[in-house]
């Protein structure tokens, strides 16, 4: 999420200063100019977009969630329910010193028409500047420290919630203070009583997605990729072998001597409360079955041969007659889809790279199978079966750099914003691209008038220069779009 999706609609800012001995509450919204109003979509998209966001849901009888409702149902002001949010806290803080005095910034906003609440605990930060004085003996300059300093727009929050108020979803940063003689996690425990409990599979996705921050940010580019299948191999075989795999052994095996890594490793999964001792059993038997399946249609007597790489993707090598071709492949790829669906009851996504003659060029086969999944989700959601050599641009699109791409947005859309077209505008452009251009046929296809047509397209010439009737144009609207997607895939 980028700060220019975020339209703040209303914001107050309580005081809980400790050492004041009471919180000091605002009793007026903030009359937020831009700069202001820079600050605080600054922070909100931080959190958003933090690699350490966890996600909960609010527990039976959560306070917090009962004072939403309650403005949601309009019992209630903003003002009074960000007064009483406040105080909550502040209780647990007055009873708790080891949990460090914050302004709290309490912001409603939408993204879209989606509406949202923010709780952002500003946690003082000591700072320096310095004042000049007239002496006796001239100017006087002193150095003052500033012990109630906030974070600035750049600096990352360690405690905040965004509440998404359609679903009562929670995002949420959280740090572990003592409270009663022993160290927890107080904000989502006993401020916003929601929980983070997760499932054994949702578990094991964390673990996944730790190691694959971790090699992001110690290895270099042409690493990542050998060292990322390498980590999917363990952690599988640990599940085919074990039935479960113990963090402790992962670390161990995953960063092989690598001190500094397996650290950090830990440092990450703690924060969603997975213990560098926990035993995670992922295993179903929906999963076994899954491979059980394939395994008797395709590796029993034949030189098929059928593994799991993790607990999502299961890889199939097809041995070919000689005269089978790309058509014959894609039948496999149809059958195997309709089979998984009827007989494991699961529904699947089916991808394959292109026709190998020796067994050595297996490897680059599969990984072009790899992309063409990574490329259909995000730009071709619907198939079901995808094909790397057919992938068109997109391949191309998906292995472009986030620079160049922001790069492109930006000649093309104002301030390089897709999001500035309404579902009706989207729908008519793609449906006139699915019709070669031609005004009659999508008018038709569309049950619409021909100038109704017409004033559509126009109104997307409006807002990007781009008359999409026009070859050229229609090439680059279609590109910037499937750019806009790549990005936003990129971000998530």
């Amino acid at each position: 999420m980028e700060t220019g999706d975020i339209q703040i609609k209303n914001a107050i800012v309580h005081i809980m200063d400790t050492s004041l001995g009471m919180a000091v509450y605002s009793d007026v919204e903030l009359d937020y100019g831009s700069d202001f109003s820079d600050f605080m979509k600054n922070h909100i998209a931080r959190v958003y977009n933090s690699d350490d966001l966890k996600k909960c849901r609010f527990e039976e009888g959560s306070e917090v969630a009962e004072l939403i409702q309650e403005v949601i149902e309009e019992k209630r002001d903003f003002i009074s329910m960000s007064r009483e949010m406040s105080g909550k806290l502040y209780e647990i803080m007055q009873a708790n010193p080891d949990i460090p005095s914050a302004d709290l910034l309490i912001a409603y906003f939408e993204i879209g028409t989606n509406p949202n609440l923010a709780i952002l605990k500003m946690n003082y930060k000591e700072s320096y500047t310095h004042s000049t004085a007239a002496g006796e003996n001239g100017n006087v300059n002193t150095i003052i420290r500033y012990r109630s300093t906030l974070p600035g727009g750049t600096q990352k929050l360690t405690e905040a919630a965004i509440i998404n108020l359609s679903d009562f979803g929670i995002r949420l940063l959280e740090k572990k203070y003592e409270v009663n003689g022993a160290k927890e996690n107080y904000f989502s425990g006993r401020y916003l009583q929601c929980t983070t409990k997760m499932s054994q599979k949702a578990k094991l996705a964390v673990v996944e997605k730790a190691v694959e921050a971790v090699q992001r940010e110690f290895l270099n580019e042409s690493e990542q990729f050998e060292e990322h299948m390498k980590a999917k191999s363990i952690i599988h075989q640990e599940i085919e072998e074990q039935g479960s795999i113990s963090i402790p052994e992962v670390t161990a095996k995953v960063f092989e001597n690598q001190e500094a890594m397996q650290e950090k490793f830990r440092e990450k999964i703690e924060k969603y409360n997975i213990s560098e001792e926990e035993v995670i059993e992922p295993k179903n038997e929906g999963d076994v079955l899954v491979q059980e399946t394939l395994k008797g249609l395709y590796a029993t007597g034949t030189k098929d041969f059928v593994t799991a790489i993790d607990e999502k993707h299961i890889i199939l090598v097809k041995s070919l007659q000689s005269t089978d071709s790309y058509p014959q492949v894609e039948q496999i790829a149809k059958e195997l889809v309709t089979t998984l669906n009827m007989e494991a009851m699961v529904s699947v996504r089916a991808a394959y790279g292109t026709i190998v003659e020796e067994l050595k060029d297996v490897s680059r086969s599969y990984k072009e199978a790899d992309m063409a999944l990574e490329v259909g989700r995000v730009f071709y959601t619907e198939k079901k079966i995808l094909a790397y050599n057919e992938l068109g641009i997109g391949r191309l699109i998906h292995q472009l750099p986030a620079s160049l791409c922001e790069m492109f947005l930006n000649e093309v859309f104002e301030a390089g914003k897709a999001d500035i077209f309404e579902e009706e505008e989207l729908t008519t452009v793609y449906t006139f691209f699915d019709n070669n251009l031609n005004i009659s046929e999508t008018a038709r296809r569309l049950y619409v008038h021909r100038n109704t047509l017409v004033y559509r397209l126009e109104k997307i010439q409006k807002k990007t220069g781009l008359d999409v009737r026009v070859f050229d144009d229609a090439l680059t609207f279609k590109i910037a779009m499937m750019v806009a997607d790549h990005m936003k895939y990129m971000k998530e």
